[in-house]
């Protein structure tokens, strides 16, 4: 069973394998674990705010029932 409903991962089991226990099958560069990342992006984003008689108006919704 991988990661038991019981959530008892912090000693070995025989009876199910926790998410912490896995390993990967490959070798990996240790350069992707370092702590501080070669690139920093910022995403900026702001709020839009919208008058109902923007957004909305009567009588032009399609109906799908």
């Amino acid at each position: 069973v991988l990661n038991p409903l019981d959530a008892i991962c912090n000693m070995p089991r025989e009876d199910a394998v926790c998410i912490n226990q896995l390993k990967n099958a490959k070798q990996i560069d240790e350069g992707i674990l370092q702590a501080r990342p070669d690139v920093k992006i910022f995403l900026p984003f702001r709020f839009l705010f919208y008058r109902p008689e923007e957004v909305f108006q009567p009588n032009t919704y399609n109906r799908f029932l």
